[in-house]
């Protein structure tokens, strides 16, 4: 520890970052984030917020270092800068969605978030109010409306319409089994097909994303101490009978993660799964802007420092 009256800064634990960055990568991969698990200040565990203010002589930390292939960062970089927009940070996807649709209470006692996108669906399983463990499957929204455009031979604008107007993810779901017209495709003579087939070929896909997801859990290795349950977000999780499917899969409490409030009110438009990720981003944002505020204030207070404090102590005694 930096400081002469031994207490934590900011800039201690900026150090202990750029510590654990030091990690030999291979040429082609880069740290995104280093995510603290867990602060051991002169042997003391348990430490799960940031320890700035306290006392020791020694810090140590338990991290989650993220990583991305280079050419995949820079290839999303350049995408964005080339639309004139600046990067002020890059956030793991799921890491942002949680800031949307978990509060702090589910975090500490244990949850999984399954974010259901278009392309990919991501896992984050958190505890103690840190990410333990993150994952990615690459089976979503699209590849199910691949499999229904595969299967009845119709265009993917077709498909996701099906998909979207008709389908659900649990055939047990469905209640009145009726007969939907299908578009065929280039002009073709229309189809004529009962939801329930459509819905046969979605739940196949989802229930294998499920497995999955289920499986990435389990590895976090504390599947059983997860008293929060899981939560679906993400475009995909608003198909119907996703929730049942999720439970029947997992055999656990699943409830749909929908966008909080963030303070000034959300438009109706937003307060959806699909926008998870989007208003996670923000509220990272919002997190950081005001973490930087009250750094700065604290930095221009002048710090009592440990004669002063016993001092003031000491005088409380005296007047008693």
């Amino acid at each position: 520890i930096s400081h002469p009256d031994r207490i934590i800064t900011e800039d201690d634990i900026e150090r202990l970052y750029e510590s654990a960055k030091s990690l030999k990568l291979s040429k082609d991969e880069k740290i995104i984030d280093v995510i603290p698990q867990e602060f051991i200040i002169d042997s003391k565990d348990g430490i799960f917020d940031l320890p700035i203010g306290m006392f020791g002589l020694r810090m140590e930390a338990k991290v989650n270092i993220l990583t991305g292939l280079v050419s995949q960062i820079d290839d999303l970089s350049n995408c964005v800068q080339s639309c004139g927009v600046d990067i002020d940070d890059i956030v793991l996807e799921p890491l942002a969605s949680s800031y949307a649709v978990l509060n702090e209470s589910e975090k500490k006692v244990g949850v999984a978030m399954i974010d259901i996108g278009g392309g990919t669906t991501d896992i984050a399983v958190f505890k103690k109010g840190v990410i333990k463990h993150t994952a990615g499957i690459g089976i979503a929204g699209s590849q199910v409306t691949n499999d229904i455009s595969e299967t009845l031979g119709i265009d993917e604008k077709e498909a996701e319409r099906v998909k979207k107007e008709f389908g659900y993810a649990m055939v047990s779901e469905i209640i009145n089994d009726d007969v939907v017209t299908i578009q065929g495709i280039k002009g073709r003579k229309p189809l004529r097909i009962e939801k329930s087939i459509i819905s046969r070929i979605i739940q196949a896909r989802m229930e294998e994303l499920f497995v999955l997801a289920g499986q990435e859990i389990k590895r976090s290795g504390i599947e059983s101490y997860l008293p929060a349950g899981i939560v679906i977000t993400g475009g995909g999780s608003l198909l119907r009978g996703t929730r049942e499917l999720a439970l029947q899969v997992l055999g656990s409490e699943v409830n749909l993660g929908v966008p909080m409030d963030i303070g000034g009110g959300l438009i109706k438009e937003v307060e959806s799964p699909i926008y998870a990720t989007g208003i996670g981003l923000i509220l990272h944002r919002m997190k950081y802007l005001s973490h930087r505020k009250n750094v700065k204030s604290l930095k221009g207070k002048k710090h009592p420092g440990l004669k002063n404090v016993f001092e003031r102590i000491k005088h409380w005694f005296d007047e008693l």
